[in-house]
């Protein structure tokens, strides 16, 4: 159901219940149908939805901040339970500054010592996996390769990892609203806080991988030393989980068209264009959220400060 009042286009639609997370696509069909801009009263929240204004909204960081969160929860109002990442979620001119620093991580170099390593491990799992000859495509490879490779790359050593995955699961839960298995998650935030906090110190890393050369940059001052525990963290969790996301989500689109799957069986070197296919067919993360900073009109509605959109 969708009314327009007070100059305002409202829907009843919720985009985080189980029907709108089933079929995401329909849902989204009947947004746009809607116009640029949609009022969702459930959640008080707008809705940007067309790539103008979604373009607009994403660019505009002084009158649509990140520093209220990527989710439901406006850090402007409300306390979460983990600092916020300061690449992810802060504005310029902190992000150039701390964004500056991971960058120049990123060397032809480095990228291609990363390539070489991660392909070491896909190739060793996927050898184990035929040598099995039959596997569970999530719990046999798209979980452990991302587990393995992204922490190896910061310099944690060997252990048992599987806590990320619980944090991961608390990061992006935190997207939506309070649920019971969130709440779940949330009653051993204090245990898994405290395991990412200590497995990102510097003590805790090695001295030849990417989170030794983030505090070295701390050490000559573009940094502090609790920024840098930040940074290691926020590259440990945006590399794992949105990779799990992307691969476990390209295999369920192979699964679902066996033509496609047997096309990419028949040219093996269509797999880059395959997996960037699917990661634009079926996203992993298909929303974010910013945080009005000011009272202003824009697509003639008028916007008050601190309320939420999302796009």
């Amino acid at each position: 159901m969708q009314i327009a009042t007070d100059r305002r286009v409202v829907s009843d639609i919720d985009p985080f219940s189980e029907s709108f997370r089933a079929d995401p696509y329909s849902h989204y069909a009947q947004l746009r149908a809607l116009g640029p801009l949609v009022w969702l009263e459930k959640y008080g929240i707008w809705v940007v939805q067309h790539h103008a204004q979604v373009k607009t909204v994403l660019t505009d960081w002084k009158r649509f901040s990140n520093a209220g969160g990527g989710g439901l929860t406006n850090y402007f109002k409300e306390k979460n339970w983990r600092k916020p990442s300061i690449i992810l979620e802060v504005d310029p001119p902190e992000h150039e500054r701390t964004r500056r620093v991971l960058m120049r991580l990123f060397t032809p170099g480095a990228l291609q010592k990363m390539r070489e390593e991660f392909t070491q491990v896909a190739q060793s799992m996927v050898a184990s996996a035929i040598a099995q000859g039959q596997v569970d495509g999530v719990s046999d490879l798209v979980q452990p390769f991302p587990m393995k490779v992204f922490p190896d790359a910061v310099g944690m050593p060997p252990l048992d990892r599987d806590i990320m995955l619980v944090y991961g699961g608390m990061v992006f839960g935190a997207f939506g609203p309070r649920t019971p298995w969130y709440d779940q998650l949330l009653s051993r935030a204090d245990e898994v806080s405290a395991w990412i906090d200590a497995h990102c110190e510097r003590s805790a890393l090695t001295d030849d991988g990417l989170g030794a050369a983030i505090y070295a940059a701390a050490d000559g001052g573009e940094i502090t030393h609790e920024e840098a525990k930040l940074l290691v963290r926020s590259f440990l969790s945006a590399g794992v989980d949105t990779t799990i996301d992307s691969i476990g989500l390209c295999l369920r689109a192979l699964a679902e068209h066996p033509e496609q799957w047997a096309a990419l069986r028949e040219d093996p070197s269509l797999a880059r264009a395959a997996f960037e296919e699917a990661t634009r067919y079926d996203s992993s993360s298909q929303s974010l959220f910013r945080t009005t900073t000011e009272d202003f009109e824009f697509e003639g509605r008028c916007w008050a400060s601190t309320k939420r959109c999302w796009c």
